[in-house]
């Protein structure tokens, strides 16, 4: 497990049962899976202080084609700052982990273009890099990483090209 969970799960009872969580479907994985992707690479986000002007909320439950869709729509705007992430989140109000993806901004912000009121609210996942995103749109014809463990083995389920797709900017 990635050392900065161990000292972030100290402090924070919701990180801590998250972790658990995801720990416990790791143990299930044979090879690099969604689990183990996670407990390796992911990192908490805070979420944006306000929205950008061009943010527009997506339909409920529709959370991996919200984001590709708002990061396709930011990319033919010319706008390259934002960045599809994927992994966990959990409401501040239903403290139970849900498969989920959003949208990091230049700062490492949370930018949730289906959830409403997330200021409270756990993120913790992978930033992947947008061509990598874009690729797999193309190649699966469908948006989701790593909700998509077959499509996780059959596409990218080594390592190697695990990595390859993991925007190191979100990392540091």
């Amino acid at each position: 497990m990635n050392l900065d969970h161990q000292d972030q799960t100290a402090t924070d009872p919701y990180l801590e049962r998250l972790v658990a969580f995801i720990q416990m479907n790791a143990e299930m994985e044979r090879g690099l899976g969604p689990a183990s992707a996670l407990l390796r690479y992911a990192k908490t986000f805070e979420p944006a202080h306000t929205n950008p002007a061009w943010f527009t909320r997506g339909p409920a439950k529709q959370c991996f084609d919200n984001a590709t869709q708002v990061l396709i729509s930011r990319l033919a705007a010319g706008d390259n700052s934002v960045r599809y992430a994927e992994g966990y989140a959990m409401d501040a109000e239903l403290a139970i982990p849900m498969q989920h993806a959003w949208l990091v901004d230049a700062d490492n912000k949370v930018i949730d273009p289906t959830w409403r009121d997330v200021a409270d609210n756990l993120y913790f996942g992978i930033v992947f890099e947008t061509s990598f995103v874009l690729d797999l749109l193309r190649i699966k014809q469908s948006a989701g990483i790593l909700v998509d463990a077959v499509g996780m083995h059959r596409h990218y389920g080594t390592e190697e090209l695990f990595e390859s797709g993991i925007c190191r900017l979100a990392t540091n």
